[in-house]
């Protein structure tokens, strides 16, 4: 009997150690998952939005944002030196939202936006007031000005499809 009573407290205790894990594995993938699709190389954290990513505190000049494939609805300012990549230049979208007039606005020196589709915008991608800013290697559809640089200067433009 006493056997008997051994057998149901480590049947118990698996049980509970697969619940356990059970959860662990449903909580890091949700914190990983489709829902933040914007990561940030350097410190592992991900987020819901790329400019969710660029206003991070603990995103910091120097930093590398990879953003996974999906449709993004929403007027990006990159505001720090950054390096903004999609990981699939056809299927990385970036829509501007109602707020402004481009897409994408870089305004930090020194920063890149490579490999994403920008589309249905007044400016697709426009940098102003950024100095040495790359823009490579994007697909630009449905915008009215592509491409725009206002007061900057040595902008390199490459590989871009418009």
């Amino acid at each position: 009997m006493h056997a008997g009573m051994d057998r149901k407290n480590v049947l118990m205790i698996l049980s509970l150690v697969f619940v356990l894990a059970s959860a662990l594995s449903l909580l890091i993938l949700l914190d990983r998952g489709p829902e933040k699709p914007v990561e940030n190389v350097n410190t592992g954290k991900r987020y819901a939005s790329i400019q969710e990513a660029i206003d991070a505190n603990d995103t910091l000049n120097g930093h590398t944002l990879l953003v996974h494939p999906g449709k993004y609805v929403e007027c990006v300012n990159i505001t720090k030196t950054l390096i903004v990549k999609g990981l699939n230049r056809s299927s990385t979208i970036i829509e501007r939202s109602r707020r402004g007039p481009a897409a994408v606005t870089v305004r930090a020196d020194g920063s890149t936006l490579a490999n994403f589709t920008v589309r249905n915008s007044t400016i697709g991608i426009r940098c102003f007031a950024a100095n040495r800013c790359e823009i490579l290697g994007n697909d630009l559809f449905g915008c009215g000005t592509s491409i725009a640089a206002y007061f900057s200067n040595n902008t390199l433009v490459e590989g871009n499809e418009v």
